[in-house]
């Protein structure tokens, strides 16, 4: 398949007349034979005509020329181009062949009309000249239907040009009656032939395609080519005229005067035409290359324009006095100002007041000394709304280094201003009641603190607690219990000062830091909001719910001028108001600075235990008094003291509960009551379970969940024998996470056990709620069972609750055989207490069974 490189419809319509022109001159001839009208061959009596076999092979070529230029692609045409290329090769080959060695090979056999001479030379035959030109033409016309590579279409087309030199010489014989030119003493060239001739170099040339040598010469887009494509018509016509005035002016009178202007021409077209190549090569690359470098300029200043235009920065460019220049289509949809209405403008039109003058100031002085300026400015839009822009302004400067102008790139800022204040506020602020957090009250706090020491103030601090706050959670809902925060807060503004200090701690502990306060307005303004909350509804009028609550007082500078101290003083003012009732409002006393130091104590020791594993395990029995055997343990801790003597957990739990400690203590109770069963189910050679008392608020201890799972596998127990006993009292505080807690543990296979079960606050529906196993009644039940008919029903009682649901119970406090009679009695699963056994080392229950 070959490709059809000429595909503009200027060389589409040319190649079709060439080919058209070529077919008409060949029938024109042929009838000038037929009808024996030489002159239709010849154009001129004493003009050698177009042999009949010439004519022939114009209209056979010419056709294919005109075919190609519509059917191109079909591949039965490009076989009968080929065909004919190649007969038009050999005709042209065979006639040289006959001239050269004299031979008849009747190329020259179809005689048509009246045979003649003119002059000395036959008509009807084919000059030699002519084989040649159809010899050139058939390859080139080949050549141009193999695809190959450029080459073949560069050979293709040098050949149709020589073609067209060919014809052109052989025309300008005849015009200047030069017969060398156009035969000489052989067989010559028609010129008939020779217009034929060049309308099929020229129909080849356009068909091969113009990007082709020699034709790409002239047919580029380059200056020189176009240059070239302007003074070569006027190279031939300065030339050919030239030539015509010589002939008929000076050489007339002269021998052979067409021969001496035909070399003339000749002569003087060489030079002509190489002078006026190198003039057009000359001119036309300096300004191709003058060309090249404004196109790239061009270019480059539209790329810079369109850059400019679809920033989504706005860019203003001043002159050196500030004045508005250009401004870019972001400027102007930001500012909704238009370009005419900033022209010639100050920038400062943008302006919002809001800017000190000393920015401008220091702007305008750094970028006049040739340095860039950056930074933000709080602007103010054509209709009057303000917003943030980052700029970054710098010089112009010209080739000298002087600066021309300034140019100022702006980024809109005002979302990230935005979201940045809403970080800042949050980062500041309670999420849900907008008061000050921890962190902003403590900077707030520590600001006054020093106001107050500079100037001799004196002020009061307020923890408030809401009491019970934990009961309304699980009773109401969480939502309800967030609503409640918001109204309190709501209710705490109102009640205090602008100048005064208002934050939420967390959970439900606010704090309220009061300027040229004494301790009287303190004490009375604290009087005010307990009433206020006391009664308020805090859940609006669809629910009448109330709260009380508890608040703590610490003066300043008279308890102290330091933070810490305060916030630890009037945390031990609301803790005992909780103490003594809740409700109420206490002013910390020196005499609760001593509870403060004995805590501390407390802490130490606790801490000191930690550090030197004095946290040791004693066991207690528990008797199945169904099987009348020891069933399990349950471990009981105890922390070392001084000479070794045992410190029990009621000295010190409660304020382990109250600090960090209660999760170390937790996670080593674990681990050493782990270890304990697997030593004891060793010794006695049989399975029993033992019982672990969790303290604090551990439901929510992913650490502690982990350190069971990591135990469980290290000692290889058996999850069903371990039993994790609970206070009814926390399941009431921590009602959701509990039920959490329990289930991953159950999950696991563990069980669990409800401890002092009767006295705390638990209810039938937490006891559904809840996946326990047992429940151990308390010993206040059990103490003097036999002796008291009222615990005796409540001991039934429970009992008979406790199967109903499932559950097993654990009688606490068992200390006499009668005692142990009426449980079997009441049908109770197992009994605990000094009958049973007391408390003691692991090593004194597994010596007897080793």
């Amino acid at each position: 398949m070959v490709s059809n490189d000429y595909t503009t419809t200027d060389s589409f319509r040319i190649t079709h007349i060439c080919g058209a022109m070529q077919v008409c001159i060949g029938i024109i001839a042929l009838c000038g034979w037929i009808f024996n009208i030489q002159l239709l061959a010849s154009i001129k009596s004493d003009y050698i005509p177009m042999a009949p076999n010439t004519a022939i092979v114009f209209i056979t070529i010419g056709s294919a020329l005109i075919i190609l230029g519509r059917w191109l692609i079909h591949p039965i045409i490009i076989w009968i181009t080929r065909l004919i290329s190649i007969f038009v090769i050999l005709l042209g080959f065979l006639t040289l062949i006959q001239y050269f060695f004299c031979v008849n090979l009747g190329t020259n056999s179809l005689q048509i009309g009246k045979q003649g001479i003119i002059g000395t030379a036959p008509t009807g035959i084919m000059s030699p000249l002519t084989a040649t030109n159809f010899f050139l033409a058939g390859t080139s016309l080949l050549s141009s239907l193999f695809n190959i590579n450029k080459y073949y279409k560069d050979i293709a087309s040098g050949l149709a040009v020589i073609v067209i030199i060919i014809g052109i010489t052989v025309i300008l014989g005849y015009l200047y009656r030069t017969p060398l030119l156009y035969g000489g003493k052989v067989v010559p060239m028609a010129i008939t032939t020779a217009i034929a001739f060049v309308c099929l170099g020229v129909g080849l040339t356009l068909f091969i395609g113009k990007q082709y040598w020699p034709l790409s010469l002239l047919a580029g887009t380059s200056t020189r080519a176009r240059l070239m494509r302007t003074f070569f018509p006027i190279t031939i016509f300065v030339v050919l005229f030239e030539g015509w005035i010589y002939t008929y002016t000076f050489c007339k009178p002269k021998t052979n005067p067409a021969l001496i202007s035909t070399w003339i021409v000749i002569l003087l077209a060489i030079p002509v035409g190489f002078l006026i190549s190198r003039i057009a090569n000359i001119i036309g690359n300096t300004i191709d290359v003058a060309e090249t470098k404004r196109k790239l300029a061009e270019e480059k200043l539209h790329k810079l324009s369109h850059a400019l235009e679809q920033s989504p920065c706005s860019v203003i460019i001043t002159n050196t006095k500030g004045n508005i220049e250009y401004v870019n289509s972001k400027f102007t949809q930001l500012t909704d100002y238009t370009l005419e209405e900033v022209l010639g403008q100050n920038p400062r039109i943008l302006s919002s007041g809001e800017t000190p003058p000393e920015q401008y100031t220091h702007l305008w002085n750094t970028i006049t000394a040739g340095k860039e300026w950056r930074g933000e400015f709080l602007n103010k839009k054509k209709n009057g709304e303000l917003y943030w822009e980052y700029a970054s302004i710098s010089p112009i400067k010209n080739s000298k280094g002087a600066i021309t102008h300034f140019v100022s790139v702006k980024e809109d800022i005002t979302e990230r201003k935005r979201l940045d204040s809403q970080l800042i506020y949050m980062a500041n602020h309670d999420s849900l009641t907008n008061l000050f957090n921890r962190r902003r009250f403590y900077e707030e706090f520590e600001g006054r603190l020093a106001l107050a020491k500079r100037y001799d103030m004196e002020g009061a601090l307020l923890l408030l607690d809401i009491d019970n706050f934990k009961d309304i959670n699980d009773t109401l809902g969480h939502p309800a219990g967030d609503e409640i925060l918001i109204t309190l807060a709501a209710l705490l503004r109102k009640r205090i000062r602008e100048t005064d200090v208002i934050a939420r701690l967390g959970g439900d502990e606010f704090a309220i830091v009061l300027f040229h306060t004494n301790a009287s307005d303190a004490e009375y303004i604290s009087k005010q909001i307990k009433e206020s909350v006391q009664q308020h509804a805090m859940l609006g009028e669809r629910r009448s719910v109330y709260i009380t609550v508890s608040i703590g007082i610490a003066l300043f500078p008279q308890h102290s001028d330091s933070l810490e101290t305060l916030l630890t003083y009037a945390d031990l003012a609301m803790y005992h108001a909780k103490e003594e009732g809740r409700n109420r409002i206490c002013i910390y006393a020196t005499d609760q600075k001593t509870k403060i130091k004995l805590r501390h104590s407390w802490e130490m020791r606790i801490h000191e235990a930690l550090e030197h594993d004095l946290f040791v395990l004693h066991l207690q029995p528990i008797l199945d008094l169904r099987h009348k055997c020891i069933a399990g343990f349950e471990t009981l801790l105890r922390m070392k003291g001084e000479d070794e003597d045992l410190i029990y957990p009621s000295q010190f739990l409660k304020i382990a509960e109250h600090s960090k400690f209660i999760t170390e203590i937790n996670q080593i109770v674990v681990q050493k009551a782990l270890k304990i069963i697997d030593e004891i189910q060793r010794s006695y050679k049989r399975r029993l379970f033992i019982g672990i008392n969790l303290s604090g608020r551990v439901f929510s201890d992913d650490v502690l969940l982990t350190l069971i799972k990591k135990e469980l596998d290290t000692h290889g127990v058996n999850p069903e024998d371990i039993v994790f006993e609970i206070t009814e009292n926390s399941i009431v505080s921590d009602m959701f996470e509990m039920i959490d807690f329990i289930n991953r543990l159950k999950n696991l296979g563990c069980r669990f056990a409800i401890d002092d079960f009767g006295i705390g606050y638990s209810s039938f529906s937490s006891l559904r709620e809840l996946q326990v196993d047992y429940l151990k009644i308390d010993g206040s039940f059990i103490k003097n069972l036999p002796y008291d008919k009222t615990n005796q029903h409540i001991v039934k009682a429970i009992v008979e609750m406790a199967h109903g649901l499932g559950k097993q119970t654990i009688a606490e406090f068992v200390e006499c055989e009668k005692t142990v009679q009426l449980l079997q009695k009441y049908d109770v699963d197992y009994a605990q207490g000094y009958h049973i056994g007391k408390s003691s080392d692991i090593s004194e229950i597994i010596t007897p069974h080793l």
